[in-house]
């Protein structure tokens, strides 16, 4: 829910994804070891979500050493635009 945040920075990511890691990667690791999945193909799956965000950032204009925070619109609309 933290991308809903008004007052999202680097901090509150920070925070979230750090936590989101601790919490997830053991039940990730489970999920591996159960199914059998290669090394291999799990260094495929790594890849392509890398290539996934990084479209993502190209195609949303958020790629690139330095946006302007004006140009960034994060999370859902605060509620004070026209519709």
């Amino acid at each position: 829910m933290h991308h809903a945040d008004a007052d999202l920075d680097i901090s509150t990511a920070l925070r979230f994804h750090a936590t989101e890691k601790i919490c997830s990667v053991p039940g990730r690791l489970g999920q591996i070891l159960l199914i059998g999945v290669s090394s291999g193909m799990l260094a495929l799956w790594s890849r392509l979500t890398l290539a996934e965000v990084t479209i993502w950032d190209f195609l949303s204009g958020t790629a690139g050493d330095y946006v302007p925070r004006d140009k960034i619109t994060i999370g859902l609309p605060a509620g004070d635009e026209e519709r």
